[in-house]
């Protein structure tokens, strides 16, 4: 509730609203970023790149070398996030909204 509370006076009150663009975008596309999630996720498993994914290739030649086991799957999933805002944010900017 404290949270809350201080959120609401940020955004609302001080009218701070520049960290909270990413929540907005997301926020705004929520069905189309979990449908987006979901298909990219499968289409990078499916594609073979030598004797594995494109998902593993990414992972093992790229991120675990140069940031280890943890610091390279973190990185991985930062890397999908920063991709997916990159799409919703331009069908943010385009008005395009997935709605029921």
């Amino acid at each position: 509730m404290l949270c809350y509370a201080l959120c609401s006076y940020i955004l609302d009150i001080r009218k701070v609203r520049l960290w909270s663009a990413p929540f907005l975008v997301f926020g705004a596309n929520a069905i189309l970023f979990f449908m987006f999630a979901g298909i990219v996720a499968r289409i990078l498993i499916m594609i073979p790149v030598a004797d594995t994914s494109l998902k593993g290739a990414i992972f093992n030649q790229v991120l675990q070398p140069l940031f280890g086991n943890y610091l390279g799957s973190f990185s991985y999933s930062l890397l999908f996030l920063l991709a997916s805002y990159l799409v919703m944010y331009a069908c943010y900017k385009r008005g395009i909204f997935c709605k029921v």
